[in-house]
């Protein structure tokens, strides 16, 4: 049903409340409304608790583990036919919050969405682009219900999203989702972590804070959500593409079993060169199952190309901001 006078609903059956025509997202849930725009176009398969995306230029896996009883993590990816953009996703409910799957999932619908049609023009700012994204995100994970009965936090999720246009990838992120650039130089690690070991690490030494009482040193200190601080805090840097390679996003489901940047690279360099993207993503989660598996496995992978144009060179790295 659409046009003037049309009562639309949220599809969440937990939600269902009425929304406005042309609306993108529930404004009581943050559902992304499937009236709004398509956030994805390619293959997906589903096999139990591990689902596959695929697209030409990008793909993704998305696996429970092991040892954890639902799956927390979301991705989300799409291909902007014509405009030579890819947008990545990945999202990681926290685990000690209400709804987290709820969470991580309404973030990376929202952030998909909002990518999507910001850099679909000419002229794009994508920096923009991924703030305006986290904002919205903010909003809808902030706007998800729970049981505040439960005794558990508010819905929260962590983000690591990516746009790739003009041979330039913008990385946005918060929480401990990462990125990295996989590529014939080697690999090295685009984000930051949010936690209090990476916040200590960055005062400098200081003995015995463990013993003082301060959080454990994975403990987040930054994510999306209710008491989270969303995208007027996002971190956001624009990193050159000047070889062939893989853009590769990931929760700690996979990174706690590589967390050196060089061991991703190995892994990587383990398949063949120019590798598609959807065997890469493959290859690390179940490189992560076979290690332990013990957390949720989140893997969305882009193929970059060649050498850029001559309009290309000279453009060097924008940093973080």
């Amino acid at each position: 049903m659409s046009g003037a006078g049309a009562v639309l609903r949220c599809p969440d059956p937990a939600c269902g409340v009425p929304v406005p025509a042309g609306d993108r997202f529930c404004e009581a849930c943050g559902r992304l409304l499937p009236h709004g725009p398509a956030p994805a176009r390619g293959h997906a398969r589903e096999e139990g608790d591990r689902v596959e995306v695929w697209l030409p230029e990008a793909a993704g896996v998305c696996d429970r583990g092991l040892r954890r009883r639902r799956n927390e993590d979301a991705m989300a990816l799409s291909a902007l036919d014509g405009a030579g953009v890819i947008v990545l996703v990945v999202c990681d409910g926290v685990s000690s919050s209400a709804e987290a799957a709820r969470a991580s999932r309404t973030a990376a619908d929202v952030t998909l969405a909002v990518l999507v049609a910001a850099t679909a023009h000419e002229g794009a700012d994508p920096k923009a682009a991924m703030r305006e994204a986290a904002e919205e995100a903010q909003r809808a994970v902030a706007a998800v219900p729970y049981a505040r009965a439960s005794g558990k936090e508010p819905p929260a999720s962590t983000l690591v999203a990516a746009v790739v246009r003009d041979r330039r990838a913008t990385i946005g992120w918060l929480g401990d989702s990462r990125a990295y650039l996989v590529g014939p130089a080697g690999a090295r690690l685009l984000s930051r972590d949010h936690t209090w070991g990476e916040e200590l690490a960055s005062r400098g030494p200081a003995p015995g804070w463990e013993a003082a009482g301060q959080p454990d040193h994975q403990a987040l200190t930054r994510w999306l959500g209710a008491d989270g601080e969303g995208g007027g805090s996002l971190p956001v840097r624009t990193v050159p593409i000047a070889d062939a390679g893989h853009l590769l996003l990931c929760s700690d489901g996979l990174w706690n079993y590589a967390p050196s940047a060089e061991r991703l690279g190995r892994l990587v360099g383990e398949l063949a060169p120019g590798a598609a993207p959807l065997p890469v993503a493959r290859r690390l989660a179940d490189f992560a199952r076979a290690t332990g598996g013990h957390d949720n496995i989140t893997v969305v992978v882009a193929a970059l190309g060649g050498p850029g144009t001559a309009s290309d060179r000279g453009k060097g790295e924008e940093g973080t901001s």
